[in-house]
């Protein structure tokens, strides 16, 4: 894909450098299990049809009504009623990254070596998973509290208008949540399917000392300071677009520090520099090296979860 780089030395000590590329996902199938609706087959346990005041299913006889054998295509439109269904989006289009980066590199004395870089990095069209049948944001409560009455309201059963046309699956009860009939397909219990929604942004600074090998000893010192953001979820199952928040993945502080010392021994050294044979050997070319690396927490999340104002 297009990648290009350049370096300008503006003077004898300092260079700079910059670069952007493209860089595609692989072409061909998602990375995702072969969609196989019709044929495999779950058979859900419905262990009450009257929410609880008569048990139908037992630890000896979980499914009374027999297990749902796979119809293939047989089923035709009616395949996987009463249950959750996906099926390949044909028009997805290949997802890819744009990289960028500039960066000021300057020789110092001692053999060291000091850069200050921005990269940044942007995903387009990146694969997430949408659920069609979702519950419109219309009947959801807006308010910043619990709110009990649209809780109460939504999960209310009432009559299943499905009863029994789809025993074995989690509609099979002589009532159902409320909110199941409001879906847009309320005989599945989700439809499923990948879309080219998601996004990411990223921006950093990264800095880097080095200390090249003098008096046998190197050491390189990075510092990055980056913020990592995407949208690749819903933060209501029915929003138009997903969500814009710090990436799960976001390291704000990344601190790494090697060294590698070559031991004072042997051949060319100043100790041990007279022996000879098997003992010069056994002496020479030791080194010793230590990584230290340290890093911010990932972000927290709260989940669904409501503060109650004081």
């Amino acid at each position: 894909m297009p990648r290009i780089g350049l370096a300008y030395s503006l003077t004898p000590t300092t260079i700079f450098r910059a670069g952007i590329g493209i860089y595609f996902e692989p072409n061909g199938v998602p990375n995702f299990d072969v969609i196989q609706t019709g044929f495999s087959q779950a058979t859900q346990m419905t262990p009450t049809l009257d929410n609880g005041q008569h048990f139908i299913a037992t630890l000896t006889n979980p499914f009374p009504g027999g297990l749902i054998s796979p119809l293939g295509a047989a089923g035709g439109l009616g395949t996987n009623l009463g249950q959750s269904i996906s099926f390949f989006n044909q028009n997805l289009r290949t997802p890819y990254m744009e990289r960028w980066q500039f960066a000021l590199q300057r020789s110092l004395p001692a053999g060291s070596v000091l850069e200050v870089s921005y990269a940044g990095n942007r995903g387009v069209r990146q694969r997430i998973s949408r659920n069609l049948d979702a519950l419109a944001d219309v009947y959801l409560s807006v308010s910043k509290l619990r709110d009990q009455q649209t809780i109460n309201y939504l999960g209310a059963q009432v009559p299943n208008p499905f009863y029994p046309l789809l025993p074995g699956t989690s509609l099979s009860g002589t009532t159902v949540a409320r909110s199941q009939l409001l879906l847009s397909y309320p005989q599945f219990t989700g439809v499923n399917v990948d879309t080219n929604q998601g996004y990411s942004w990223y921006h950093s600074m990264q800095t880097r000392f080095e200390k090249r090998f003098s008096a046998g000893l190197m050491s390189t010192v990075s510092w990055t300071w980056s913020k990592l953001m995407e949208a690749r979820s819903y933060l209501n199952a029915g929003d138009p677009m997903p969500e814009k928040v710090i990436s799960d993945q976001d390291r704000t502080h990344r601190l790494a520090v090697t060294a590698v010392y070559e031991l004072p021994f042997g051949k060319g050294k100043s100790l041990g520099n007279s022996w000879r044979g098997f003992g010069s050997k056994m002496i020479s070319g030791w080194q010793v090296s230590g990584i230290y690396q340290g890093q911010s927490g990932p972000p927290l999340g709260f989940g669904n979860a409501l503060f109650k104002g004081i």
